[in-house]
């Protein structure tokens, strides 16, 4: 997911952690559909251990949550529902628009190659190409009686309205709540934002409220005691996981949170400089997230016949490298135009 961690008011310790959290968890993503697509040693299905691609989901939605509480505390009273809508629309659109090209024509060439291969035509269409466009994806349709489905083979698509729509929610309900004066189109995007959020939300909700009190938390609590925090809720993880293997258990993201909480008090006043690989790494996970599994799956099948650690490889490589080049075609180009249309 993209998150904006590089603002005044976090110190640097965090700005780095939350960095290290989010590549981590892009890794994780990528790593999991990887040894689940090619079938390598025991990580390749439901039952292994650990669920490393849901891990990683549960901490996107932490930091979701986290941020969302940083950017509410830093706006001004005069912060409007439309400058946050404009606000997200600069900082995610370009990204996300350029990814579900990129996706559309990794499928069209896995349909023009190997038609027999694609597993997703009935997701593969102008209906579910313009609904995952704005966030849309996971939504019944009146009238239709079923649900826009995810684009193609973009399958970790899933996590973007629940986030999307939850930030609009709990954006509009802080907004509203802390004007003096309500207005009524206010009350009425809020009550809409809200309804899709609760049809979306299911379950993610504990997830970013947890992510929300870790920000206020994280601040109070000593490095000795983060430090303890973040390692014992660690380990308590991962025997819960070992045993249960149910990662969006109420009991096993408690524990997880509690460990990203720890962790983060316990970098809090640290004074490292990373490399500058690492801070390009941070840049990219937000594309890696959302074209891995097309390419993945792209491979597996085209290159069916050939080695496990190949296809791996090369898929990681692959990923990596679209990753890069959408990043580049977004910073330099895409987004100063979105810039220039939404002032």
């Amino acid at each position: 997911m993209a998150f904006d961690n590089r603002k005044a008011g976090l110190e640097n310790g965090i700005k780095i952690y939350l960095d290290v959290v989010r590549i981590v968890a892009a890794v994780l993503v990528l790593l999991g559909h990887s040894f689940y697509a090619y079938g390598i040693s025991v990580l390749k299905d439901d039952t292994y251990f650990p669920p490393v691609q849901s891990i990683a989901v549960v901490a996107f939605f932490w930091l979701s949550g986290f941020l969302m509480a940083y950017q509410f505390m830093n706006w001004g009273d005069d912060f409007s529902i439309k400058e946050f809508t404009i606000h997200k629309i600069r900082r995610i659109i370009p990204e996300y628009w350029i990814c579900l090209l990129a996706v559309l024509g990794v499928d069209y060439l896995h349909l023009w190659m190997k038609p027999d291969g694609y597993n997703y035509g009935e997701a593969f269409n102008g209906l579910t190409f313009i609904g995952n466009m704005f966030f849309l994806q996971g939504v019944p349709i009146d009238g239709i009686g079923t649900k826009i489905q995810i684009f193609g083979s973009a399958r970790p698509l899933w996590t973007l309205p629940v986030q999307w729509w939850f930030y609009f929610a709990t954006a509009s309900v802080y907004i509203v709540v802390k004007r003096k004066k309500i207005r009524i189109t206010d009350l009425l995007f809020s009550a809409f934002i809200i309804l899709l959020g609760i049809v979306l939300l299911k379950e993610f909700g504990f997830i970013f409220a947890l992510g929300i009190i870790g920000y206020f938390l994280y601040g109070k609590i000593s490095k000795c005691l983060g430090g303890l925090m973040g390692l014992g809720s660690g380990i308590l993880f991962l025997a819960y996981e070992y045993l249960t293997r149910q990662v969006f258990s109420n009991y096993s993201v408690l524990l997880f949170s509690i460990s990203l909480i720890g962790w983060a008090a316990f970098f809090r006043d640290s004074h490292y400089i990373p490399p500058k690989w690492l801070r390009s790494a941070g840049l990219i996970s937000f594309e890696l997230y959302l074209i891995h599994y097309s390419v993945i799956d792209y491979i597996s099948d085209i290159l069916e016949d050939f080695n496990a650690l190949f296809k791996f490889s090369l898929g990681i490589a692959i990923s990596i490298i679209v990753s890069i080049a959408i990043f580049i075609i977004v910073d330099r180009t895409y987004k100063k135009i979105i810039k220039k249309l939404i002032r």
